[in-house]
């Protein structure tokens, strides 16, 4: 289905994101096959959120100051609603200055 992360939740909170960036650079560990090794072994620990009210400008800053792809959206009830990418911050600035029309043209 063309995804590219996951968050991961426990106990409703928000554990992490587990990214194919994260899978390609530490893969297995110490030799363990993949079958063995756990996505919250190689998940990045730390997840960056955003309300759901953010802007985009606010989204952008984020992911460049802290050097990530991807920001889970967050409800007020601090229920996971979406995830922003670095791809739709790109399509959004496209689209909004005329080169892009619609999802075709994307």
């Amino acid at each position: 289905h063309n995804v590219g992360a996951l968050v991961v939740q426990k106990d409703s909170e928000i554990a992490g994101i587990f990214s194919e960036r994260d899978y390609a650079r530490k893969g297995t560990l110490h030799g363990r096959s993949a079958e063995t090794t756990t996505v919250g072994e190689i998940m990045m620990p730390i997840a960056f959120t955003l309300s759901e009210h953010a802007t985009v400008a606010h989204a952008a800053a984020m992911m460049a100051l802290e050097d990530v792809h991807r920001v889970p959206i967050v409800a007020v009830d601090g229920k996971v609603v979406g995830i922003v990418t670095a791809m739709d911050l790109t399509r959004w600035l496209a689209t909004n200055e005329g080169y892009l029309h619609g999802p075709d043209d994307a």
